[in-house]
């Protein structure tokens, strides 16, 4: 027991048994039945104490408990947030990856790549504790620009005819990539 308090207490009560059980030694006559009688009385002391430590180790292993449960829910915040920077930073490079893509006019690169990125973008912006790192508005109306963008070079996959304005591309996923950038930069500095 690592409780000083509890030990204390366990100390007092202990004394203060002992020295009650002294006393009712010597209040006990010494009649036949005297040895028995004191024999039940230390008996039910000692008991009693016994009890009394179990219920205050029992009081102390549920807090042992609580503290260790508060630790591993810290731990896994903390890998969690450690999961979710890696995967940020990787979605910042494939950003990059896709903008080279669209200047190499290679769609179908391009399109593969957005297609890596979008569940984490679908999850940060599901996840209240990442997109409150960053402009909610801007978030969403960049992840609706993602989308439409990515809709769009599938359109034109399947039919070149249908044209792909590169610059737009490149602007939205500029600004998608900046607030990337942001979420990063907040989980590094823990805010």
């Amino acid at each position: 027991m690592k409780n000083p308090v509890t030990t204390r207490i366990i100390w007092i009560i202990a004394i203060a048994s002992v020295v009650l059980g002294t006393i009712l030694y010597f209040i006990i006559s010494d009649k036949p039945q005297a040895f028995i009688i004191k024999f039940s009385v230390f008996s039910g002391i000692a008991s009693s104490i016994a009890l009394l430590v179990t219920f205050i180790q029992f009081l102390s292993l549920t807090n042992i408990i609580s503290q260790t449960n508060l630790e591993v829910k810290i731990a896994t915040a903390k890998i969690q947030m450690i999961t979710a920077l890696s995967e940020i930073s990787k979605a910042i490079k494939t950003v990059n990856e896709i903008k080279k893509f669209l200047k190499e006019e290679n769609f179908i690169a391009a399109e593969l790549r957005m297609q890596d990125i979008k569940p984490l973008i679908i999850q940060i912006k599901l996840d209240d504790s990442l997109i409150d790192k960053v402009n909610k508005e801007e978030f969403n109306a960049s992840y609706t620009d993602f989308n439409i963008d990515l809709n769009n070079i599938n359109n034109h996959i399947i039919d070149p005819t249908n044209l792909i304005d590169v610059v737009i591309l490149n602007s939205n996923l500029e600004k998608l990539s900046t607030l990337l950038l942001e979420i990063e930069g907040s989980l590094k500095t823990n805010q």
